[in-house]
């Protein structure tokens, strides 16, 4: 089996997982896999009814300024997400990793799958979406996503 490596982060490259394992197995070997609590506002699984695009996306530790960023600009990504279990299951396994997340544990939630594993393809969109002009971190913050460390 080839270890995978995250390529990017949400807003600077092109995808986030990039070489995928030779093995099929999607399981994740991150105990906390889709059972992250990211925010006051959420509901444990990733969406919230606080957030008017349903996702939140950034964990406790990064700036409040990150997620409204990415919901003025990106929310039809982060609904489109939401639809898919398996994307805010990645998500909240990726959030659950101990910050600053490093790349063993986030890319333990795609499993031997790699770019191939259920929900990649939705968060893909969203880091897509976050390279185009439109898209700004707030003034004197990062949002880099998953490693950066959202100050």
């Amino acid at each position: 089996m080839r270890p995978f490596t995250v390529v990017a982060v949400l807003g600077l490259g092109a995808s986030v997982f990039g070489y995928a394992c030779s093995s099929s197995s999607t399981t994740s070997s991150n105990p906390d896999a889709g059972s992250a609590n990211l925010d006051s506002g959420s509901s444990g699984d990733g969406t919230s009814a606080t957030n008017g695009c349903g996702l939140v996306f950034f964990p406790s530790d990064y700036d409040k300024g990150c997620q409204g960023a990415l919901d003025s600009v990106c929310c039809s990504e982060e609904q489109t997400c939401v639809g898919n279990t398996d994307c805010v299951k990645l998500i909240a396994c990726i959030n659950a990793c101990p910050a600053p997340r490093q790349d063993a544990c986030v890319n333990a939630c795609a499993g031997d799958a790699g770019e191939s594993a259920p929900g990649v393809s939705q968060l893909n969109d969203i880091a897509n979406c976050t390279k185009g002009a439109a898209y700004h971190d707030p003034p004197g913050v990062s949002c880099a996503w998953p490693s950066g460390d959202g100050h």
